[in-house]
């Protein structure tokens, strides 16, 4: 565990941890043109910014003992001031201390938690002056924010130069007033980009690969609301003069907020930035109860370029964890790690680095294992089939220095293959009924269906296609007949198919059995893929068989397996998202996104399907809401007309329309309350029947405006 005695410097970029675990990633089963001559070894840097008046170490340190003033110090808060500002090394890394015993007591989550739990991260933080000074040091330099962000980009673009990692996948980690000037920085680094001089500032841009916000107030403070006044107050009544640049820069219509909230989403849409926004959900006593920072202003206001995730604190405790266990930094680690994740960093470093003919080394140029690429250009046999077949790149010495990957006997293949199957794997899809004869086929000719299965249409919706609906609407069956007819229909695809149950067990309600389950009938179903198991050798194996399957793994695998198909198309079927916990299905959405993006000579397609709530949403795809279309209307009413057994009897067409108004296109409530009046009605009791049909329909009113 690094150690928790370190120095962190007021002002500048101080290096917090530099990791001795690199993410090993093998390129050739990702990208068709480069294959490695070995491992090739990505770190990425996760660069932390505080925000007004705060601290780039008190800000993020929880103390285990309150009986030290310093554990309520931090944003918005007068800190202590320090009795010399000293000029810092950019380039400097935080240094050990001996002797301090009440530090042993704190816990600076950038330094003590994110090391145990992201391997291969360079972790910084970065101070600056925005907080309170005494009248005695006179006005100060007034910065504003477009100061500290250009100070920002530049100590991290030194930085990044003078070690040789101008192209190391960078994520921001900002609280409150930090995550204006990381956006700000962005901005400027985009202007940057077609500046040769200034190269090294514009690879920011392009390196970014998400952003992490805690309390950002994207859309401004309200000027009458409690950080105003509390800013103000407490500054007059402690002696103290703000920068009151910084504190107007938090108002509504500010001149940066507005360019920025006009800006800055598009910039995120381009590049695909992951972006995750916490939020408080406490108020402050100092503040009467009020949030610092209102729910609609922490949050950029767009669903399909962000998470949003509350955190049970107040502004400035939202990210000081206590540690591993906590379950608040469970929260975002998590997201933190999902933004990392593999897909996401080579996703950053195929738009900056993948360029034909380019050396790529394995940890920048400050690493001791400096693995150059050699190019692959396609090939093909006698019979027309591509192959690959490696040219010599400019890095490329001699073919003695070839990747030589491990293989694993065929017996431990199967073992591997084997672990992925469960009993229950087809046991939702299996007790759900067969479509009506002549329902459902209305969807086949949908303009949304058919643009989604059109290979020209792909990079308008990227392969999504979400089916929603009430419960009870009949989406399940809706999915199954899709299934099957996409299994006739679409020859020559990879069908595959998941239908989460939230009352099975509990792989049928889990992103991990949706990961077996896909990745085992992508194996079955093209045998081709098993050698990614390859990729494991003998220790991965090993660990496989005593730990099980684990959902990076899984997703790794699959990702893998989806690269080894070539151009043949991937249609996958998921049932019933609300029938997964909200968190975990987040998560997969977004790996399936950014599968989306990288895998689009594959012709990776997903169709989702699930209730309105809890709203997800996704960057770019197409959606139905199944209630809304007539054809499902007339799909209830073909049932109704088909299983109503009311003969002639001169009650009949009004019981049908009645049955039909009331049913707010239900499926579920006319499958259960046709076989209640057909039995009356051969009792001969339709008095009864009627009797009947108003306490169902009560059901039915009390159940629509339930859900």
């Amino acid at each position: 565990m690094p150690s928790p005695l370190s120095t962190i410097e007021r002002i500048g970029l101080t290096t917090v941890h530099e990791s001795d675990k690199p993410v090993v990633e093998f390129f050739a089963s990702r990208f068709p043109y480069y294959v490695s001559t070995g491992a090739d070894v990505f770190y990425k840097s996760i660069v932390f910014v505080h925000g007004f008046n705060g601290h780039p170490e008190r800000t993020r340190t929880h103390k285990r003992s309150n009986d030290d003033p310093r554990s309520r110090s931090g944003d918005l808060e007068t800190v202590e001031r320090p009795s010399k500002l000293r000029k810092v090394n950019p380039f400097r890394q935080a240094t050990k201390q001996d002797g301090n015993s009440d530090r042993n007591k704190e816990v600076y989550w950038p330094r003590d938690l994110l090391p145990e739990t992201v391997d291969g991260a360079r972790v910084l933080t970065f101070g600056y002056n925005a907080s309170v000074r005494h009248r005695s040091e006179g006005s100060g330099d007034h910065n504003t924010v477009y100061g500290f962000a250009w100070e920002l980009l530049c100590c991290l673009g030194d930085a990044r130069e003078q070690e040789g990692a101008t192209h190391r996948p960078l994520l921001f980690v900002a609280h409150s007033l930090g995550g204006i000037i990381a956006k700000e920085a962005l901005r400027q680094a985009k202007a940057k980009c077609a500046s040769p001089p200034n190269a090294h500032l514009g690879s920011i841009f392009s390196s970014t690969i998400g952003i992490v916000f805690f309390g950002t107030p994207h859309r401004g403070a309200d000027p009458r609301g409690p950080l105003h006044h509390v800013a103000e107050k407490a500054i007059r009544a402690a002696g103290w003069t703000a920068d009151k640049k910084v504190v107007e820069t938090l108002l509504p219509n500010s001149e940066c907020l507005k360019e920025l909230c006009d800006e800055f989403p598009l910039l995120a849409s381009e590049m695909k930035w992951n972006i995750v926004s916490f939020r408080e959900t406490r108020g402050m006593s100092i503040l009467g109860g009020d949030k610092v920072v209102d729910d609609a202003s922490a949050c950029l206001g767009d669903s399909t370029l962000e998470t949003v995730r509350d955190i049970e604190s107040d502004h400035r405790d939202m990210c000081r964890f206590s540690g591993l266990d906590d379950p608040r930094y469970r929260k975002v680690v998590a997201a933190i790690r999902r933004i990392v994740q593999p897909a996401s960093v080579e996703n950053a470093v195929h738009r900056e680095l993948l360029n034909p003919g380019r050396e790529l080394t394995g940890r920048d140029s400050d690493s001791t294992l400096n693995t150059p690429t050699r190019c692959v250009q396609p090939a093909y046999t006698d019979n027309g089939a591509r192959q690959e077949q490696a040219k010599p790149g400019p890095g490329l010495k001699n073919s003695e220095t070839a990747m030589n990957t491990p293989t694993l006997p065929t017996q431990q293949q199967k073992e591997l293959i084997e672990g992925l199957r469960f009993k229950q794997m087809d046991a939702r899809l299996l007790t759900l009924k067969t479509a009506e004869a002549k329902t459902c086929r209305w969807l086949l000719k949908n303009e949304h269906y058919r643009d989604w299965t059109d290979a020209e249409k792909l990079t308008d919706h990227h392969g999504f296609f979400w089916i929603k609906g009430k419960p009870g609407t009949g989406k399940s069956t809706m999915m199954k007949f899709l299934f099957l007819e996409a299994k006739k229909a679409m020859r020559g695809s990879l069908v595959l198919s998941f239908f989460f149950n939230a009352r099975g067990e509990d792989l049928e309600k889990s992103t991990s059995g949706l990961y077996r389950a896909l990745l085992l009938q992508l194996i079955e179903k093209a045998p081709e893929t098993r050698t990614i198991l390859d990729y494991y050798g003998p220790s991965g194996f090993s660990a496989i068989k005593e730990n099980g399957w684990q959902n990076e793994t899984l997703r790794e695998a699959f990702a893998m397996a989806l690269a080894k198909l070539g151009g043949r198309r991937v249609v996958c079927f998921i049932d019933a998202l609300d029938e997964c916990p909200e968190d975990d299905v987040r998560d997969m959405v977004s790996f399936f996104e950014e599968l989306g993006d990288l895998e689009k000579e594959a012709e990776f397609r997903v169709c989702f399907s699930s209730r309105h709530y809890p709203e997800i949403g996704i960057r770019t795809g197409l959606q139905l809401s199944l209630e809304l279309e007539q054809e499902h209307t007339a799909d209830v009413s073909l049932y109704v007309d088909t299983h109503l057994k009311l003969g002639n009897d001169p009650c009949a067409e009004d019981i049908k329309a009645e049955i039909l108004r009331k049913s707010s296109n239900i499926f579920l409530w006319v499958v259960l309350v046709i076989p209640i009046l057909n039995k009356e009605f051969d009792r001969g009791r339709i008095k009864a029947l009627k009797k009947k049909l108003i306490e169902s329909l009560l059901v039915c009113t009390t159940y629509s405006s339930t859900y």
